[in-house]
């Protein structure tokens, strides 16, 4: 969407700016209680140097000045994957669906749902990046308190239901071998009825995920040098989870075939109603567990994998300083 608003306004759709120069995180920083933060709310508030209730009053602004920009009946579509996971009560859906009906007669939610256990683990290597302190195991949540909010799907659908309206609520199974093309932006180019015409560009595909290796290393990179001081994003950082991205692709860590088993039962309750009370395109889960090593032992570490992911990353680190070196030396 972000490299194809252009062509989408051409349309009359607008892909918004003003929640996110790409991933709409606006909407989390602006839509979750008063107590709660993150990384998004801390960058929002970091970037904006405002307090929370002035920039809310800025997004409200800023949001109304688009639509009225926009064109007459144009669609405005936003994205963002933390609308699922974390406005986790009524009160922060309301606070967004406030915010939306001051410009959208009409708002329809799309919501993929990935197996819980796929999410797990995928969420294990999008938490590391995001700077969290955590050690390498275990990968998958304890349930033994109950089943948390990220992973009740019915409560989730329930929830965005009841602010939203059940008929504006669409929801798919997100399965690579079910989706249009096994392609998740064609799947959802066709399923908002956009169809093949649609002047949509399509930027290289980013890794998915980064190496056993790199998460090993982040876990201490996390500690040592923090993503936020202060609430402040760090400069000492130095984007090395982007950087990661690209020096250090690979497979993570992942659990025992028998703890995702377990983990994905714990689910089947909550599976099954949301099954029983939403109408789902996809159909249910597919249930195989051969992507998990039957070995309970966490696999090793290789130093010496270690050590190059290390100097990849030193690497890479030198070469954008030797190369803004050379710019600031330009300019002199």
């Amino acid at each position: 969407m972000t490299a194809s608003r252009k062509a989408l306004l051409a349309e009359g759709i607008v892909y918004s700016r003003v929640m996110g120069s790409d991933n709409h995180t606006n909407l989390i920083a602006y839509a979750r209680d008063d107590d709660k933060t993150d990384n998004q709310r801390k960058r929002a508030l970091a970037r904006t140097r405002l307090g929370l209730d002035a920039f809310r009053r800025r997004i409200e602004e800023a949001l109304a000045e688009e639509a009225a920009r926009s064109p007459d009946g144009a669609w405005l579509i936003l994205s963002n994957e933390h609308l699922q996971s974390r406005l986790t009560n009524l009160r922060e859906k309301q606070r967004l669906k406030a915010l939306l009906d001051t410009v959208a007669p009409e708002v329809d939610v799309y919501l993929y749902l990935r197996r819980q256990d796929k999410v797990a683990v995928s969420l294990y290597g999008t938490r590391l990046r995001s700077g969290s302190v955590t050690s390498m195991v275990p990968v998958l949540p304890d349930v033994a308190g109950g089943l948390p909010y990220f992973y009740d799907y019915h409560r989730i659908c329930s929830e965005f239901a009841e602010v939203f309206g059940r008929d504006r609520l669409h929801v798919r199974v997100f399965d690579p071998l079910r989706l249009r093309e096994r392609d998740v932006c064609i799947d959802f180019r066709d399923w908002i009825g956009l169809g093949p015409e649609a002047p949509l560009a399509r930027p290289e595909r980013l890794n998915e995920s980064i190496s056993i290796e790199a998460q090993y290393l982040l876990t201490h990179l996390n500690q040592a040098v923090p993503m936020f001081v202060n609430d402040k994003p760090n400069p000492l950082r130095l984007g090395v989870e982007k950087r990661l991205d690209r020096v250090a692709p690979g497979r993570g860590v992942v659990p025992p075939r028998a703890a995702a088993e377990t983990f994905y039962a714990a689910c089947a309750p909550v599976n099954a109603a949301l099954f029983r009370d939403f109408e789902v395109e996809g159909g249910g889960f597919e249930e195989g567990f051969d992507q998990y090593p039957s070995d309970p032992a966490p696999a090793p570490i290789d130093p010496e994998a270690l050590a190059q992911v290390a100097a990849r990353l030193y690497r890479d680190l030198a070469r954008d300083h030797a190369a803004l070196k050379a710019r600031l030396a330009g300019k002199d």
